[in-house]
């Protein structure tokens, strides 16, 4: 009597195992690729908008292949922050008006700081805007008016503005707050932006920091303008409604004064 020989069934899922450890080694791999990288802002928005359009047209990859009806070849925006984009922006508007050298253009956190040097917008003593200054400012109002939160302007003086001053710190104070006051009403009248949008203030003069060196021809002649992406409230003294008093409104936190009408 033949012996009935069992075949074993033949498993057909054994690859599965030589794909998952080739995958787990392709992923070890850019890790390892990503760990001993150096991030650069702008070579990450060239590959981002490169994976754009390499997955189509629309947000999430979407092709713009498909139905007529209801079909959108809108191009969609790459995934990278709005910081990083009026970042470039601006640092475009200052190679445009070749001031690479005379405005400093940097990210802090959640903000955007723009220092102007004292050869674009004021000479010494000055206040008014110089014409190499507006049209700077004029340049910048659309990325300012975009912003979705505060612009900040901070106005300085230099100490040797008011070297000679009876009263240094106080003429500091006036004419610093006259600077940030100047850009403030440029950028209002025209760029015809909302009141509650700008806040201007003086900041005097600003010392050394320990170990710091001024260099030669160097001055503190500037406006400083924060854009900050978080704050949505300016601050700003008022007085109270019922009481002859002053109040300082911090992003609608109220605080009092000393030295107010009421004392």
């Amino acid at each position: 009597m033949a012996k009935e020989v069992e075949e074993e069934a033949q498993d057909t899922n054994s690859w599965i195992t030589t794909y998952t450890d080739l995958m787990t080694l392709l992923l070890t791999f850019f890790v390892l690729l990503i760990s001993i990288s150096v991030m650069d802002s702008r070579k990450k928005r060239i590959v981002l908008d490169s994976l754009v359009g390499a997955f189509g047209f629309k947000p999430g990859g979407h092709s713009v292949i498909g139905r007529e009806k209801g079909k959108n070849i809108t191009v969609g925006a790459s995934p990278v922050t709005k910081e990083d984009i009026d970042f470039e922006h601006l640092r475009n508007i200052a190679f445009k008006n070749n001031l690479q050298a005379d405005v400093k253009i940097q990210i802090e956190g959640e903000k955007i700081i723009i220092a102007l040097h004292h050869r674009v917008v004021f000479v010494k003593r000055s206040t008014k805007l110089t014409e190499r200054g507006k049209r700077f400012l004029a340049d910048i109002i659309p990325v300012l008016k975009d912003s979705p939160g505060l612009v900040e302007l901070r106005g300085y003086v230099d100490p040797t503005e008011v070297l000679f001053d009876e009263d240094k710190e106080k003429a500091a104070m006036i004419i610093s707050a006259k600077r940030a006051s100047s850009v403030y009403l440029f950028l209002k009248a025209r760029g015809n932006m909302p009141e509650k949008k700008l806040v201007a203030h003086g900041f005097g003069a600003r010392g050394l920091k320990q170990g710091e060196v001024k260099a030669p021809g160097s001055f503190d002649r500037q406006v400083e303008i924060i854009l900050d992406y978080r704050a949505s409230l300016p601050y700003r003294v008022k007085k109270g409604a019922r009481k002859k008093k002053l109040l300082l409104d911090f992003k609608g936190f109220l605080f009092k004064l000393r030295g107010g009408e009421d004392g």
